[in-house]
């Protein structure tokens, strides 16, 4: 029996008087398997020829159900050609296929045509036409009698298509009135064949119909001027070539055949000819243009006048009547009458910049723990999966960019599309330090060539020191601002091994020497040091240099920013150990000669550590109320409390059943490169006895107060707590995790009397409380920046709860004031978990077997499944959602949650997640904004874009203004430099023309935004990743002070930042 194939091509159109507004082309291939490769040849020879004849990729809806160019049994890797003399290869470059594999099913044809899918469906996967356009559809496969099969395994039949059509009719936004020709590719009761086949390929390439219909096309339709009709399309097929009748109808068409016949090919196959001209825009961007030339007419007149003036100045004869002399002062600020000279460049472009959408960003894989985002002070994005690690970077305007100028699609991009997935399972191994020992001056023994690396776990339970995990990762948390490179944070991430691995830029000298990057990227990223799981660190004690760290870390945290290139750490190990570390970046010199360049490089060591197990007593695991406790989130700092003198801050650690809060103090000023004057005290400030379970964790509030008094510089606008009388108040929550309970602590207090041991049962935490039961537990918590006029009863917060369905009402939760609108996310999920349809339509309305990408996109429950009315009468709600974490942008403008979406009625075949945003979309703009815990460029900018603040910065309103005309430190430090400076090629001296240093003779500088110097050799200065203008190296700025100042000249580390907007280099 001969199985029939049969191709199909209905083409629609409008009758309006007035001509149609587009055309559009929905091209489908039905059929999958390598015999079939023919099938995937038609439909991308006719999308070749709609392309050719003009209709644009965005107009195209193309349904490719195989790969067939990425084939094994290809022997054309990457091609597919429809004749056996493979001229034109279909595949090529520049296909844009838009449903892929499994999505090519009945239901995605329907309700492309329908236009019933959600809101979140892709433009590119949606029919976006109107009631004055004109669509071609092409369909090619299998198929018999009024059927088409859709990949062996669903048809299609003709009375689908007719109510496909109709109710496109019907809701007037496709069709004005069911306008169609239709044609087949035989007729009933006839098969349809190949044209012929590629001995190579080892298959047929094109089937007759279409090979016929390309022949007209491309022969007789070279452009869209062409005057071939409908009819003479149709004329063409005969039955000597085609071996089949070809099927037509004109019945559905308006006037019948005739009308039908007369229409163009173009009007199907091309793109639109007569487009409308705005004449009035044309105009005035005419007027713009011509305004513009005149400007700069101007302005170089005005710049040869001066010039002109300099050099008669300089050359005047002798005999000339006398005048005073005017000397050309060198490297002169203009003032504001010279305003024209300035260009508009770096941060002065961002007011008038617009951010780019904050869309959601989909993960192929599930967190393993709760607690699983975190965001950066510079609004980086990190988030930990079961074996990946996602990082992403944001990207800002671009500075000097034109909002309204129609040709950058910047803004049409989205957020984060600058990613790193990393892989999130870390091996101990000692190389990871090798850097950290040797900036030391410690040498690692090497190991064998080819000898593998064995860990056989750590710590001091009797599993994990006779065996070890995996490594994945379950935590990650970035340190504060300033630590790392350039002055950038570091990601630091937990693993199951007991290990704690930093990840971060790490740039040398050779690197940033040779590079032109003018963009971040993630290049230059690196493991730069670890802690735990027998990984080595520089000892000065230990004969070798080095000791392993025998240590299994369980939890650890950031203290807050301190000083550039200094931090604390704390982390917990598996003995209930609270250990304190010195982190540092810093750079010295590699050989006693000082022209050698210095090398940066980390510092570690530990400071001090205490007993962290809380008064209560251990309990058994075999006991029957023993109840697990602690996990990878009970270690928090608090703000710094600072003085003149010193500066203070708490841990807190959570025990079992017990929240302690130790003090620890910094004396004095943390010189970068030198240890600090830290002290722990040996008992806690206070403590706090309470029932707490697995994965418990505690949040501090963090607020910045107003300039206390004996403070400047930048500890006037650091962090500060309340004060209540001669008290240093922190406040904070604790989650047991399923309960919230705020607290505060006084910073400054003297530690209190050790708790005498006890059992939990004599102090009632044994169990929680009345009220305290809830089987939902908190996976993510949010304190907000109060403002510091209006102090709150208790930390405002936002939170989540692990799951989030239908029954439940508590997964979300605040005490904001009830203004405050509900997030975008939170709303989203709150519809989809409350929406309830049939079981029949919920089991249909996900395809089990589908290969999409995302879980997120899949189609919405249909209207056409035939039900009884006892299963109509029994609803169901099709999803739920679990929520892994939340985390805030750096002053709370944004929030991202980490979400994943599960079906109710049937087992789920892939892990993903997604990560749904949130953003103050302008109505509810906190002016209290400044208030908010000082914060990076970046993340000023990022808050300017996503709501918090209300206005662009006034130092990003004028990047050129704020570095040659503000005094600061480093500018101070150079005034006296820069009137010595020379030109390097003529001797001459130099004139500052806004961000330019330019001689007499004309020679052109950059000019150093952070002192005024000019910039006259290459490979001394950096380039700002925020507004691209550049500044001196620091050393080159020490080089410079010592020569010109004095050899005692010191030189801040503010000049690590742009001088222009405060921004971070990019090497």
């Amino acid at each position: 029996m001969a199985v029939a194939v049969v191709v199909a091509v209905a083409m629609l159109a409008t009758t309006g008087l007035s001509e149609h507004t587009s055309n559009w082309a929905v091209l489908v291939c039905t059929s999958r398997f390598w015999f079939n490769y023919r099938h995937l040849a038609n439909v991308l020879s006719i999308y070749r020829t709609v392309k050719r004849l003009g209709i644009p990729d965005s107009q195209i809806i193309l349904m490719l159900p195989d790969d067939m160019a990425c084939n094994p049994r290809n022997a054309f890797p990457g091609t597919v050609y429809s004749n056996s003399d493979r001229a034109v290869d279909l595949y090529g470059d520049n296909i844009e296929v838009d449903y892929r594999g499994y999505e090519v099913t009945v239901e995605n044809f329907i309700r492309l045509l329908t236009d019933r899918v959600g809101d979140e469906m892709p433009r590119s996967k949606r029919l976006l036409t109107d009631d004055r356009s004109n669509i071609l559809v092409y369909m090619t496969g299998h198929g018999g009698n009024e059927f088409l099969k859709f990949q062996d395994a669903e048809e299609i039949g003709s009375f689908d298509l007719a109510d496909a059509f109709q109710q496109m009719w019907e809701k007037k936004s496709r069709l004005y009135s069911p306008n169609i020709i239709a044609t087949g590719s035989s007729e009933l009761d006839q098969s349809s064949y190949s044209h012929h086949a590629d001995n190579d390929i080892g298959v047929a390439v094109i089937d007759r119909y279409t090979y016929y219909n390309l022949e007209f096309l491309e022969s007789q339709v070279k452009d869209l001027n062409s005057p071939r009709t409908v009819g003479e399309l149709f004329d063409s097929y005969d039955y000597e070539k085609i071996h089949s009748n070809a099927g037509v109808r004109y019945d559905l068409f308006p006037g019948g055949a005739e009308a039908a016949r007369s229409r163009l090919i173009t009007d199907f196959f091309g793109n639109i000819q007569n487009v409308e001209v705005d004449r009035d825009s044309s105009s005035s961007l005419d007027e713009k243009l011509l305004a513009l030339s005149k400007t700069i007419s101007l302005l170089r007149e005005k710049e040869a006048e001066e010039i002109a003036a300099l050099r008669n100045a300089s050359s005047a004869p002798a005999s000339a009547p006398a005048e005073p002399v005017i000397k050309v002062q060198r490297a002169t600020v203009l003032t504001d009458d010279k305003w024209w000279t300035k260009k508009v460049v770096g941060a002065t472009a961002l007011a008038g910049c617009g951010a780019r959408p904050l869309e959601p960003l989909e993960l192929k894989a599930r967190p393993l723990a709760y607690h699983a985002i975190a965001w950066s002070c510079d609004a980086e994005l990190a988030v930990a999966t079961d074996d990946t690690i996602h990082i992403f970077l944001p990207e800002y305007p671009r500075a000097g960019r034109n909002p309204e100028d129609a040709g950058d699609d910047d803004s049409l991009q989205p957020q984060f599309s600058l990613t790193l997935t990393a892989c999130g399972i870390v091996r101990p191994d000692p190389a990871i330090n090798g850097p950290l020992c040797g900036f030391a001056g410690v040498s690692l023994p090497t190991s064998g060539p080819g000898e593998p690396l064995v860990f056989r776990g750590v710590g001091g339970s009797e599993a994990t020191k006779a065996g070890s995990a995996l490594g994945q990762t379950i935590r990650v948390e970035w340190s504060p601002s300033g630590l790392g490179q350039n002055l950038r944070p570091i990601l630091t991430v937990m693993t199951t091994s007991g290990s704690l691995v930093a990840l971060g830029e790490y740039i040398d000298q050779k690197t940033a020497i040779s590079s032109s990057s003018r963009a971040r990227t993630f290049k230059n990223w690196k493991l730069l040091w670890g802690l735990g799981a027998n990984l080595p660190i520089p000892d000065g004690e230990s004969k070798r240099g080095f000791r392993n760290m025998n240590e299994r870390i369980v939890s650890f945290s950031w203290a807050k920013e301190i000083t550039p290139g200094s931090g604390l750490l704390a982390y917990l190990n598996d003995v209930r150990e609270v250990v304190i570390v010195a982190v540092q970046f810093f750079r010295r010199s590699s050989e006693p000669d000082e022209s050698s360049p210095d090398v940066a490089g980390w510092g570690i060591f530990e400071i001090d550590r205490f007993d962290g197990r809380g008064p209560h007593d251990a309990t058994e695991t075999a006991d029957p109320e023993f109840v697990p406790t602690g996990g990878p989130f009970s270690l928090r700092w608090s703000p710094w409390h600072i003085t003149s003198e010193y500066r203070t801050a708490t841990v807190a650690y959570l025990g079992k059943n017990h929240v302690g809060f130790r003090r620890v103090t910094i004396q004095g000023r943390w010189h970068r490169g030198q240890d600090p004057s830290v002290r722990v005290e040996e008992l806690d400030t206070t403590s706090i006895c309470t029932f707490l379970s697995a994965d418990a964790f505690v949040e501090w509030e963090d607020t910045v107060l107003p300039r206390f008094e004996g403070l400047a510089g930048a500890e006037a606008n650091a962090r500060q707590v309340w004060q209540h009388n001669d008290e240093r108040m922190a406040r904070g929550i604790i989650a047991t995790p399923f309960v919230v309970k705020p607290f505060q602590v006084d910073l400054c207090a003297n530690p209190a009397a050790c708790p005498a041991h006890h059992s939990p049962r004599d102090c009632s935490t044994l169990y929680p409380g009345p009220g305290e039961t809830c089987t939902n537990p908190i996976t993510g918590l949010v304190v907000h920046h109060p403002s510091p006029s209006a102090k709150p009863h208790e930390p405002l917060y936002t939170l989540v709860r692990l799951s989030a369905t239908a029954n439940n009402q508590d997964w979300y939760q605040t005490n904001l004031p009830p203004t405050t609108p509900l997030p975008q996310w939170a709303e989203r999920i709150r519809r989809s978990v409350a929406r309830e349809v049939s079981r029949v339509e919920a089991l249909g309305g996900i395809d089990s077997e589908s290969d999409t990408d995302s879980e997120f996109d899949e189609p919405e429950v249909h209207d056409m499944a035939l039900a009884s009315e006892e299963d109509v009468a029994s609803k169901v709600h099709p999803h739920r959602f679990r929520l892994w974490g939340l985390a805030s942008s750096p002053a709370d403008g944004s929030m991202a949650a980490l979400v994943s979406k599960h079906a109710t009625q049937h087992a789920e075949r892939r892990p993903r997640s997604r990560i749904m945003f949130s953003w103050d979309t302008g109505e509810h703009a906190d002016p209290t904004a400044r208030h908010v815990p000082k914060l990076t460029t970046e993340g000023t900018i990022w808050e300017s874009m996503y709501g918090r603040i209300l206005d662009m910065p006034s130092f990003l309103l004028g990047t050129t203004d704020r570095s040659l005309v503000h005094e600061t430190s480093l500018r101070r430090a150079f005034k006296g430099v820069i009137p010595r400076q020379e030109c390097v090629f003529c001797g001459t001296g130099l004139v500052t023309l806004g961000d330019e240093s330019v001689c007499e003779r004309g020679h052109s500088f950059a000019t150093c935004t952070a002192t005024g110097l000019a910039i006259m050799a290459p490979a001394v200065s950096r380039v700002c990743s925020v507004c691209g203008l550049r500044c001196l190296k620091l050393s080159e700025l020490v080089r410079t002070a010592r020569r010109h100042l004095g050899a005692d000249a010191a030189v801040e580390s503010a000049g690590e930042l742009c001088g222009g907007c405060g921004g971070k280099f990019l090497l």
